[in-house]
């Protein structure tokens, strides 16, 4: 008689689009509760967090390509604050930081709703009787909405953290849905404990973790006194040699390289 071997379905399938739509989406495990099936049912729920926090912030690409966001960070940077020099310092950055925020928030709003408003004028101009005017006007909306494409690219490409795609069309889709899968990747749902009872929800699961952390700061004995055995060996002393060597010129510049620019 063989062994029984347990294994647990932990994926579902969608399409680009769908995925695109419920950002939040999820799969959680249902308990068994029937003697006449030991498979355990997926459920989905569209939304595995439905309250917001506030994201750290971060400087976005697609700012430097407008010419008033050096004269927004200069403005900000030149106000007066009072107290010791890296007192100063700090709230250079605390004010340059709400001041790009709020440049972004107004100067550029909702990339797809601008997008669409430009899509929709183009095409209503394009309609009409081609003068000279309507030509001038065509070009300056197709410049327009070209920057606007490229700064949403750009901005997904930084969310998505995604380096090794350079060159071609625009792939803002691609670029949204790795940030959308890098997110879920990184979400934490549940947790369990030291006594194996689980534990849900945000506030839960940090002061969980945050006590855990305190614990193990305040330990007298946060280490294992014995590290022998901890970490199985997997190479030998000729690799272990060849790995601490100094590195030769043509292997540095073939890393340098190779880095992303």
């Amino acid at each position: 008689m063989g062994a029984r071997i347990k294994e647990i379905i932990d994926r579902a399938i969608s399409s680009l689009g769908w995925r695109l739509v419920y950002e939040k989406a999820g799969i959680n495990h249902m308990m068994v509760s029937s003697l006449a099936s030991d498979h355990n049912a997926l459920f989905m729920k569209l939304y595995m967090e439905s309250q917001t926090y506030p994201r750290p912030f971060r400087f976005l690409a697609m700012w430097a390509r407008d010419q008033l966001c050096k004269i927004v960070v200069q403005t900000a940077w030149e106000g007066t604050s009072c107290g010791t020099p890296a007192y100063k310092l700090v709230q250079k950055i605390k004010k340059t930081k709400i001041a790009l925020k709020k440049w972004n928030q107004f100067h550029f709003g909702n990339y797809y709703k601008r997008i669409d408003e430009l899509e929709l004028k183009l095409s209503e101009l394009q309609r009409d009787f081609p003068t000279n005017r309507n030509m001038a006007l065509e070009r300056m909306l197709k410049a327009e909405l070209e920057e606007q494409r490229i700064r949403m690219e750009i901005t997904w490409r930084q969310k998505s953290r995604e380096t090794w795609l350079k060159e071609g069309d625009k792939n803002s889709k691609f670029f949204h849905a790795s940030t959308i899968i890098r997110r879920r990747s990184n979400y934490i749902e549940v947790i369990k404990d030291d006594a194996g009872e689980w534990f849900s929800g945000r506030e839960t699961i940090g002061s969980y973790l945050v006590s855990k952390l305190q614990a193990q700061l305040t330990s007298s004995s946060p280490v294992r006194a014995n590290l022998d055995g901890l970490i199985q060996r997997v190479i030998s002393d000729d690799d272990n040699d060849w790995l601490c060597r100094i590195l030769d010129c043509q292997e540095i510049l073939d890393v340098v390289n190779y880095m992303p620019s």
